[in-house]
């Protein structure tokens, strides 16, 4: 009987997020990243997802705040990074609303606010993902920990950038109080060893066009503050 073949390949991650992923799956609940944009958050965790996708069986659940379509999902993410590396795309079956792995592993998608009904039902959840986390209701956040934290070795992974000081997401993992054990890492985009040069020239120039409070919160992780971007800023007391 011929011997499986072995995958041997190397998986690069920023610097700032390999104590994040240090520990084996399992030996944390909580694998949480905040942060501007251009940071790689996204695209970690991604790729991350389907490494243990592809190391063992694992179900799945991507989820945010609202969710109409599959576009606005993490779906486009984990496509790319399986794409990206020839081993996880000839063991993934990506399809236009569902993405599979050969050996059982499965990727589910839902939208929590008019969902949740729904991700109360969901059983057997190894891993969930949550995308935009800053948007994510504190009842949501209840449900959802008392739903997906019932196998084993089940874990919460989130992703954020921060716009209100003291928001439901900002208050478990930068708070007072958080999870024992959980592990956190403020990402921006000079954390991102592989910043692309496009996305470079757009920082610069909205560094020169926006004001200083809304730049900083795009781009440097910093809460939305009283700025021009506000509506009513400066016009009310």
């Amino acid at each position: 009987m011929a011997a499986e073949a072995v995958v041997e390949s190397e998986v690069r991650l920023p610097p700032k997020l390999l104590p994040v992923f240090g520990p084996a799956r399992g030996d944390v609940q909580y694998r949480s990243a905040y942060g501007g944009r251009g940071s790689a958050k996204s695209a970690t965790f991604a790729t991350m997802a389907a490494v243990w996708g592809y190391a063992e069986r694992l179900r799945i659940l991507c989820t945010r705040d609202t969710q109409s379509s599959i576009k606005e999902s993490f779906h486009a993410e984990l496509k790319a990074s399986i794409e990206a590396k020839p081993w996880l795309a000839a063991h993934y079956d990506v399809g236009v609303d569902y993405l599979r792995g050969r050996n059982g592993t499965e990727f589910l998608f839902k939208g929590l606010r008019h969902n949740l009904g729904s991700i109360k039902s969901t059983a057997k959840v190894d891993l969930t993902i949550v995308e935009e986390a800053e948007d994510v209701h504190e009842d949501a956040w209840i449900a959802l920990e008392a739903t997906v934290l019932r196998q084993p070795r089940s874990e919460i992974w989130t992703i954020w950038n921060p716009r209100t000081d003291g928001s439901p997401v900002d208050k478990r993992f930068r708070g007072a109080v958080t999870p024992s054990g959980a592990l956190v890492a403020e990402m921006n985009w000079r954390d991102n060893p592989w910043f692309p040069s496009g996305l470079d020239k757009l920082r610069r120039l909205e560094q020169s066009r926006l004001d200083p409070q809304t730049y900083a919160h795009i781009w440097e992780g910093d809460y939305l503050r009283n700025s021009a971007s506000q509506v009513l800023s400066g016009k009310v007391r």
